[in-house]
């Protein structure tokens, strides 16, 4: 997302905990010419000095923190670094009875690929839900044409739209805006995605 947002113009400062993810970052933003600076720090706990018109929490990041009290702590740090008027952007999955369903243990299609060296592989999924802690388990198994095969798992934490308002309210932000989809369709119990818009209370 860095890099197209330089590419536009755009003045631009990447934030992650992984150093391999950072790693990655600026090397494609040095291939591709831009001026990207990068920090290194925990959403939970950072502090930069300066403040943003604009901060975005894309990818469904937001599902990532376990917790309640971890997404507050990253909604504290960012309202810390608004600038006057600033707005935080954030995407997280809306939890459905379709995509919980998903999570019974049923082998689900996720899609297909070709790799650099031209080796076609298949990506299929199961998974299970923690109803109590909220958590989503998807285990990825990775099956390429000449009979390899990996597995992958990922921990995802769902937020309903008013665990999300609630959050944010604690934290000192409101919400301004949702919409269910990335071409800002109004946003229904059905949607796929909830996309809101957030600033100081």
């Amino acid at each position: 997302l860095t890099i197209p947002l330089a590419k536009g113009g755009i003045s631009v400062t990447g934030l992650d905990l992984s150093s391999a993810m950072l790693a990655t970052a600026r090397s494609k933003a040095h291939d591709a010419g831009l001026a990207v600076h990068f920090e290194q720090a925990d959403v939970r706990d950072f502090r930069l000095p300066k403040h943003f018109r604009l901060v975005l929490f894309p990818s469904n990041a937001v599902a990532h923190l376990e917790t309640e009290r971890e997404v507050e702590s990253c909604f504290r740090r960012v309202a810390a670094h608004l600038a006057h008027g600033g707005l935080l952007v954030v995407h997280a999955f809306n939890p459905h009875e379709d995509l919980l369903c998903r999570a019974s243990g049923d082998r689900a299609d996720v899609g297909s690929f070709v790799d650099s060296a031209g080796l076609s592989w298949t990506v299929t999924e199961t998974g299970r839900y923690d109803e109590q802690k909220r958590i989503q388990t998807l285990c990825w198994a990775w099956s390429a044409a000449d009979g390899r095969r990996r597995e992958t798992e990922l921990r995802l934490r769902m937020y309903w739209p008013d665990d999300l308002d609630e959050i944010a309210r604690r934290a000192g932000l409101e919400v301004l805006d949702r919409v269910g989809d990335f071409a800002a369709a109004p946003f229904t119990r059905s949607a796929r995605h909830q996309i809101l818009t957030l600033g100081k209370s």
